[in-house]
């Protein structure tokens, strides 16, 4: 399968994927857990890689971080503009970001790097702009998930364009080839929360649940998506 390039990407964020952007975004509760998690503290410089609309740098923001996210959708960024004006933020690729190296205490990029054509270029340039000491928290899709095993998962509906999701040990190699040094990696359980589970409607609230709940008691090896968090030395 041919790999689709930068302008076709652009467009199906655009044009589908944030085609109903609603107001303005609130932080879940998972995302301020993550926040007090991390530590995040007053002067703290957080970028976000691929920042969507812009909910996880709210929750950074709320702890007293100095924000800043990119994202290849330009109807995004417009939009986290208008809703996190205390943030700076870019229209633009991974590949090669606008910022001094070793300018921010922590860089994410949260179940996004799946979607990127060139990851090990891309986290390159996330521990480029890393000081040292500083952190690199990445969520990412485990290729050795039960639902993608069995098939009755086939991924999200980004995989119209592109999305490749590795084991972890790979994402592990990811980091430590951009120079990372991995701290710990634990499960991603975002969707243990009550908005995740009934926002397609209370008829599917109860299956939603029960699968939540299901891959929540999943070993490491077999989860859907897995938190990493890395360090530059």
């Amino acid at each position: 399968m041919t790999q689709p390039d930068k302008s076709q990407v652009k467009a199906f964020y655009d044009e589908h994927y944030y085609a109903d952007i609603g107001g303005a975004g609130t932080p879940t509760g998972h995302h301020l857990h993550l926040a007090r998690r991390l530590g995040i503290k007053n002067g703290d410089r957080v970028l976000d890689v691929a920042c969507g609309t812009g909910e996880w740098l709210k929750a950074a923001l709320g702890a007293g971080a100095e924000v800043a996210g990119i994202d290849l959708s330009e109807k995004a960024v417009e939009f986290c503009r208008r809703d996190n004006p205390a943030g700076r933020f870019y229209c633009q690729g991974a590949e090669e970001l606008p910022f001094e190296a070793g300018y921010f205490d922590l860089v994410s990029c949260l179940g996004s790097l799946e979607h990127f054509p060139d990851k090990a270029g891309s986290l390159a340039e996330m521990a480029r702009v890393l000081r040292p000491g500083g952190g690199l928290l990445l969520s990412v899709p485990n290729s050795e998930f039960i639902g993608y095993r069995t098939g009755l998962y086939r991924g999200t509906n980004q995989a119209r364009v592109i999305e490749t999701p590795l084991r972890i040990a790979q994402w592990e190699s990811l980091g430590c080839g951009a120079g990372l040094e991995l701290r710990e990696k634990w499960k991603d359980l975002h969707f243990l929360n009550r908005d995740w589970i009934v926002q397609n409607g209370w008829l599917r609230a109860i299956p939603r649940g029960l699968g939540a709940l299901a891959i929540a008691i999943l070993p490491m090896g077999m989860q859907y998506q897995v938190y990493f968090r890395f360090s530059k030395s």
